[in-house]
């Protein structure tokens, strides 16, 4: 004698199995807010949301000793006096975990937020 199941327990058990994927491949990094943080010698001496910032330019430092960055869909480097200028071709960052470092200057750019850093490659 066969028995019948009852189509709810199907539907149950397909709903258990199709929302986690669904979960997974809806959830985006779009809500995520990404704060901007410059620190100099040390000490945080900007912190602020990116996307609430866009279209800013700052200038940290003193004739001498500056950096100027220009904020809008990413964070650039646009202006320093150090010497190699390796910041300045250090290019737009714009995803969480990227940073832009200028040595002489002791200033660091650096964009974070609650979610882990995205992966750019993997090396064995």
């Amino acid at each position: 004698m066969k028995k019948k199941y009852d189509p709810a327990l199907y539907l149950t058990l397909a709903a258990l199995f199709v929302a986690p994927i669904l979960g997974a491949f809806f959830s985006g990094r779009d809500g995520d807010v990404i704060v901007v943080e410059a620190i100099r010698d040390g000490r945080v001496v900007v912190l602020g949301n990116l996307g609430e910032m866009g279209g800013s330019a700052m200038t940290f430092g003193e004739p001498g000793n500056f950096n100027e960055i220009i904020i809008g869909e990413g964070v650039r480097m646009v202006s320093a006096d150090c010497p190699g200028g390796d910041c300045l071709r250090a290019g737009e960052i714009g995803k969480n975990g990227e940073m832009i470092v200028c040595v002489p200057n002791r200033l660091v750019i650096r964009l974070v937020s609650s979610q882990r850093p995205e992966v750019d490659t993997v090396s064995r």
